[in-house]
């Protein structure tokens, strides 16, 4: 089946849609929206995933966020936040919550990032294999040391920073 993704310009004035594959061709001109999301557990550990060896880019790699995925044609962010959660993970989160926005001019994507909270362990989750392969609960300073050490991957100073920040208040 193919997926629609509504499209912008970088202020995000709606042009149209677009398939999914046709998102993610070199040098668009365009943007497509997508959500970021943590979630939390009672202990105030963050919950992150490892990719689907499937993946197109980054194969196996642990990531520095619980769940992620593309905003649907007509979809709202908070729609496909909560859409995302339960097909990766088979849970549902509560408290979801609106952080911030980002825009990423390297992958042509606006980013809506998103907090919830998950009271399910680990072995209630379950895991959607085509895209996700293992999933752990870490506290903030591992969080901090894997994301400053480029264990989840090299990325620019001003995203990690962001990242650090938003992160930092879900645990206060």
């Amino acid at each position: 089946m193919i997926e629609y993704l509504d499209i912008y310009d970088r202020n995000e004035n709606y042009l149209g849609f677009k398939s999914r594959k046709d998102c993610h061709e070199p040098n668009v001109n365009f943007y497509h929206k997508v959500v970021w999301l943590w979630l939390i557990n009672d202990k105030k550990e963050i919950l992150i995933q490892q990719r689907s060896w499937n993946k197109k880019f980054r194969a196996g790699c642990w990531e520095e966020l619980s769940v992620a995925g593309h905003i649907l044609k007509d979809e709202s962010p908070t729609q496909a936040a909560q859409r995302e959660i339960m097909e990766e993970l088979g849970v549902n989160a509560l408290n979801l919550t609106y952080l911030d926005k980002w825009v990423n001019d390297e992958s042509k994507e606006i980013v809506y990032f998103y907090s919830g909270f998950i009271f399910n362990s680990i072995k209630e989750l379950v895991l959607q294999t085509e895209e996700v392969i293992d999933a752990k609960f870490i506290d903030y300073k591992q969080f901090e040391n894997m994301l400053t050490n480029n264990i989840f991957g090299t990325y620019p100073l001003e995203y990690k920073n962001l990242v650090l920040k938003l992160t930092s208040k879900l645990i206060d």
